[in-house]
């Protein structure tokens, strides 16, 4: 008999103690940022409306090294004047001649998709393969935070 009712006890504090937890783990995700996010109508996990970094890796052809820098050269100020662009640009790997790699901020993919449209792009795009050497490694990295320091 003391054994049945230390066994409900025990029974009952689990319970209670598991609806604390529900109640703790609700609360904390009420509280987030992101469900906030979310309750505007935007999909928090599509990373729609987040920064994005395009990191693109290259080696092109020493005979078409002129063409290629002309052409880059020509998109780096109106891309960067356009509203969605955070960061762009182009570098030289100093190791490897002729080796490029573009790093590029977005403020979310559609700014992306809208900058791949603009008329100043066109021209290096349609002599990439030509330019080329090799193969072209482009990554797109969605974010869902930004740290502004480096971690301790």
């Amino acid at each position: 008999m003391l054994r049945t009712y230390l066994l409900k006890k025990v029974r009952s504090i689990s319970q209670m103690m598991l609806i604390v937890v529900a109640l703790c783990s609700f609360a904390a995700l009420f509280s987030n940022p992101a469900f906030a996010y979310m309750q505007k109508g935007r999909p928090a996990d599509t990373h729609t409306n987040l920064p994005l970094v395009v990191a693109n890796r290259f080696e092109i052809e020493p005979e078409k090294r002129e063409l290629f820098l002309k052409l880059a050269t020509a998109a780096i100020a109106p891309t960067r004047a356009e509203p969605g662009c955070i960061s762009y640009g182009f570098y030289e790997q100093p190791s490897a001649p002729n080796s490029f790699l573009y790093y590029e901020e977005w403020k979310d993919s559609q700014a992306l998709s809208e900058h791949l449209k603009k008329p100043y792009v066109k021209p290096l795009f349609a002599k990439f393969s030509e330019i080329l050497h090799g193969s072209l490694v482009v990554k797109v990295y969605t974010t869902k935070s930004i740290a502004t320091q480096l971690p301790a």
